[in-house]
């Protein structure tokens, strides 16, 4: 994807908002919509622009739709602009490295990026 497509999808405040809240892992849509104030049919929209250009994946676990970042290049624009929740660690999956808040892992970072920087989040 291009620079320009890249940030043109971040310009919008909504896809902004929901961005910034999936910065700490995924989420189903039923907690997405209330925490950016917007309709339920405004954030189904913009997730599938935002899944649709790859910065997004979705998984179905029965009726509910959960989304997460995908794209390690949204946490490393949260990062470039001092955004303290993208702050990250990478997490061997089974099938592809993801990226994963390190909230998830007690709030300590095990290094940032490759830094050998540890610290507490």
């Amino acid at each position: 994807m291009e620079a320009t497509r890249f940030f043109k999808l971040l310009g919008d405040e909504t896809r902004l908002e929901i961005l910034t809240f999936l910065l700490d892992g995924e989420k189903c849509v039923c907690q997405i919509f209330p925490k950016v104030k917007r309709a339920q049919s405004t954030v189904s929209l913009q997730l599938g622009k935002l899944e649709q250009a790859g910065l997004l994946y979705s998984r179905r676990e029965g009726k509910k739709v959960f989304y997460g970042i995908k794209d390690s290049r949204v946490y490393n624009a949260f990062k470039a602009i001092g955004y303290a929740k993208a702050r990250l660690a990478k997490k061997e999956c089974c099938c592809k490295t993801r990226i994963t808040s390190a909230r998830r892992f007690g709030k300590v970072s095990r290094g940032i990026y490759g830094t050998g920087v540890t610290g507490v989040i």
